[in-house]
């Protein structure tokens, strides 16, 4: 099968009005949200009014969005901050949408072990783990201490207060032994690995496995989590079936710094500058099943 990618790359601008609208304030601080814009993107052209949509990594539940277009959700996380968050829009999206909600299922879990339940799509945004950082004295958090000015100084220093804010460069994802998104190398992929067998036995037959990814730049160059996951992926029986872009808004700090300078958004510059920093959503139909539907 040829993947099918789209012709352009995605502008769907912010999505902080859907999000002020449809969830706690206090799930803001959560560090890699998904895009509702891109959700809702991904929703409308993979899924059904009807459908089951499981996000095994929900975090403070994104996905719960699905609901508010006649979807089931299943969201599972296992941070018990973000688990609290998780259940507090959970109810806010319920009273939002009263009847025509889709049901909503929440709980805690590891992805890694059995789910215990089928679905007809996933969508998820894995933890980035191998660009992690799990320590408040992280290196790249550090440099934005040099910047000058008194408007970065306030907003590195209100970031500290938020364990989630201060996600934005440096992701802490939480406290919880099992959280992967601090796991780095083999042990971040022998995690992932477990967790798309997972998918595999909870997907339904002819189902999308639909994963969010971003590559990263490190010490100057470009680290493929994209590529990385499409070859576990196809390990494991998968296809991929299509791949889309969509071009990041607003641009990231370090980037914004750079352009109050004048100079260009070169790739070298920072681990978090990318040219445009695209987000990548691809699709992935495990073949065995596809053949039953």
């Amino acid at each position: 099968m040829t993947p099918v990618a789209t012709p352009q790359v995605l502008d769907l601008g912010s999505d902080l009005a859907l999000r002020y609208r449809y969830f706690v304030p206090a799930s803001l601080a959560h560090p890699a949200k998904l895009h509702l814009g891109l959700l809702q993107w991904l929703i409308d052209r993979y899924t059904r009014p009807g459908d089951t949509i499981a996000d095994p990594m929900a975090g403070v539940g994104s996905i719960l969005y699905a609901a508010l277009l006649q979807r089931n959700v299943i969201a599972r996380e296992i941070e018990p901050r973000w688990l609290e968050l998780l259940h507090q829009n959970a109810a806010h999206i319920i009273h939002a949408a009263g009847l025509f909600a889709g049901a909503i299922d929440v709980g805690q879990s590891d992805a890694r072990v059995p789910w215990g339940y089928v679905a007809t799509h996933i969508i998820t945004s894995p933890p980035y783990g191998n660009e992690a950082s799990s320590s408040p004295l992280a290196n790249r958090a550090l440099v934005y201490k040099t910047l000058e000015g008194r408007r970065w100084k306030s907003l590195f220093s209100h970031m500290e207060k938020q364990a989630g804010s201060y996600g934005s460069v440096m992701f802490h994802y939480g406290t919880h032994p099992a959280q992967i998104g601090h796991f780095r190398g083999p042990r971040y992929f022998e995690a992932m690995t477990a967790i798309y067998k997972q998918a595999k036995q909870s997907l339904r037959p002819s189902g999308y496995l639909i994963l969010i990814l971003k590559d990263h730049i490190r010490n100057g160059k470009r680290v493929e989590t994209t590529k990385d996951a499409i070859t576990l992926c196809e390990s494991l029986d998968f296809a991929l079936h299509a791949h889309h872009q969509r071009r990041v808004y607003p641009l990231s700090l370090w980037q914004r710094r750079r352009k109050e300078q004048g100079l260009p958004r070169r790739v070298h510059s920072h681990p978090g500058a990318l040219p445009h920093r695209l987000n990548c959503a691809h699709q992935a139909r495990w073949r065995g099943l596809a053949k039953v539907a």
